[in-house]
């Protein structure tokens, strides 16, 4: 066989026949790679500090956005603890996935990132039932946020931060899981500006929030899996024969008059008359 013709696979495996044993110090010095996981998710869920996931959630906010924090603290926590089975899956896992869900999806005031990120970590929970991020996402929209979580645990003194929290912030309730319903009560509430520090800092704790909320969540789970009481159902009652599809007992299905698909409370977007809701 000619030079020309010699194949590279040939070429190489005669490089490690006259290299010998030489080769492998230089293997040996190849940074190391990140494996592929063994096996798909859902991977195991053991429980883990709720501060802890929540105070690094709150620092994530600042480097990587909102998404970001509510889902990688609790990943690098799994992927840490020897005690769970799957800590090398939860290893493989990229970080800075989930920036393109800061402020409503890059920007657009869709799904807030602090909902985006806790749906996709509990979804990724083996065993875990989905109604974990109907809870979730019904503390975000029915809790007068931020709470006074992350202020509580930075005055512990126990815990350094580039950016401070700043004490004494305004709350309010979005009745809406949309980024763009929820920061713009939030900023109607307390006179502030996007992009400022107020809101920045208002973010950064509803990422402590949801974050503790989430690992609180998936905590209880481990202890008794009973699915958490929600009211999103009862707070929709009344829309739902117009907007909704029946089945009967025998499969027939009734088409709805107005067909609509959500979970949300109807009047976080639409303001109805009593002429409307009794048609």
């Amino acid at each position: 066989m000619s030079v020309e013709m010699m194949s590279r696979r040939n070429f190489l495996a005669g490089v490690g026949v006259a290299l010998g044993v030489a080769a492998v110090p230089a293997l040996a010095l190849a940074p190391a790679v990140a494996s592929a996981a063994t096996k798909d998710a859902p991977w195991v869920y053991t429980k883990q500090d709720a501060e802890k996931v929540a105070r690094r959630a709150f620092e994530v906010y600042y480097v990587s956005g909102c998404a970001e924090a509510t889902w990688w603290p609790l990943v690098e926590a799994l992927a840490a603890d020897a005690t769970n089975t799957d800590n090398a899956s939860w290893a493989t896992l990229p970080k800075n996935l989930f920036t393109f869900g800061g402020g409503g999806v890059n920007g657009w005031g869709t799904l807030c990132g602090t909902c985006n990120g806790s749906a996709a970590i509990i979804k990724m929970m083996k065993g875990v039932d989905a109604s974990l991020i109907d809870a979730a996402l019904e503390y975000y929209a029915e809790t007068p946020l931020p709470t006074n979580g992350t202020d509580k645990s930075y005055r512990k003194a126990d815990w350094t931060l580039t950016t401070k929290p700043i004490p004494n912030v305004p709350t309010s309730t979005a009745h809406s899981q949309l980024c763009h319903a929820s920061l713009s009560q939030w900023m109607v509430t307390s006179g502030n500006q996007d992009g400022s520090a107020a809101q920045k800092d208002r973010c950064a704790k509803a990422c402590y929030d949801m974050a503790y909320h989430t690992v609180t969540l998936l905590n209880a789970w481990v202890d008794s899996p009973t699915k958490p009481v929600t009211g999103w159902a009862g707070a929709i009652s009344a829309c739902t024969p117009c907007h909704t599809s029946t089945k009967d007992a025998n499969g027939v299905v009734t088409p709805a008059k107005a067909p609509m698909k959500s979970k949300m409370t109807c009047d976080s977007c639409h303001d109805e008359t009593a002429a409307h809701t009794s048609k």
